[in-house]
């Protein structure tokens, strides 16, 4: 399938769809892999807790330091 192939290939996706960024069309083909593809849940799972931890260090004042 052209779509599963497309949303394989586009790392940016679940950074996308976590800052609500998909339009309709992507939002749906986005959900239907993750109900079809656990590794994709846990690889969003990853990517939202790597968000969290950067906006705590940077609120925290850490994230320069680094």
């Amino acid at each position: 399938m052209q779509t599963e192939t497309r949303i394989q290939d586009d790392p940016g996706l679940a950074s996308r769809y976590l800052a609500g960024q998909l339009s309709p069309a992507e939002l749906q083909a986005y959900e239907q892999h993750l109900l079809e593809n656990p590794d994709a849940v846990r690889e969003l799972e990853a990517t939202a807790r790597m968000k969290v931890g950067l906006a705590s260090l940077r609120d925290s004042g850490k994230l320069e330091k680094l």
